[in-house]
């Protein structure tokens, strides 16, 4: 049996909502992005000052990469939303995909286009119409005429 994952290009916006447009200081953004972090991992006695540092390294404020096409230049709720998106699920995915490639067909489908007129904060796009675009069946929401069909591979003929 095949297995379908599909994944938006920066699926943690909607999970960074409570953070959104803060408009806080330097070292008040530290803090927010440090305690976002530390409230979203079950065991956090596991989170030590020198693993926060390295993800901020990984995840600097004022990056104007973070969130890809969907940055909103809001630097705390962009860097909280990338973090999301890889820790909960691009780096899941891919752990996921290593071990089961070897047992079964796997596809793996990164939406990344940006829909204009959506909200970036919200991921740009619906997952229900990105679905939609790889099945190429009719969906209602306007973001499939926009989209651009990109057909899934397999994940072993993957780079």
């Amino acid at each position: 049996m095949s297995f379908f994952v599909f994944l938006q290009l920066n699926e943690g916006t909607n999970y960074a909502q409570s953070i959104r447009s803060l408009n806080l200081s330097s070292s008040e953004e530290t803090t927010a992005f440090d305690k976002y972090i530390y409230d979203l991992v079950i065991d956090n006695s596991s989170i030590s000052p020198d693993i926060l540092a390295d993800i901020r390294k990984y995840y600097p404020a004022n990056d104007s990469m973070a969130g890809g096409k969907f940055h909103t230049g809001d630097s705390l709720f962009d860097r909280a939303a990338s973090w999301y998106t890889d820790e909960m699920y691009l780096g899941p995915r891919r752990l996921f995909f290593d071990k089961a490639a070897t047992l079964q067909p796997l596809f793996g489908y990164h939406f990344t286009e940006f829909i204009p007129g959506n909200d970036p904060a919200r991921g740009g796009q619906l997952k229900s119409c990105s679905i939609t675009t790889i099945f190429e069946f009719s969906c209602s929401f306007s973001c499939v005429r926009a989209a651009t069909l990109i057909r899934t591979r397999p994940y072993a003929d993957r780079e």
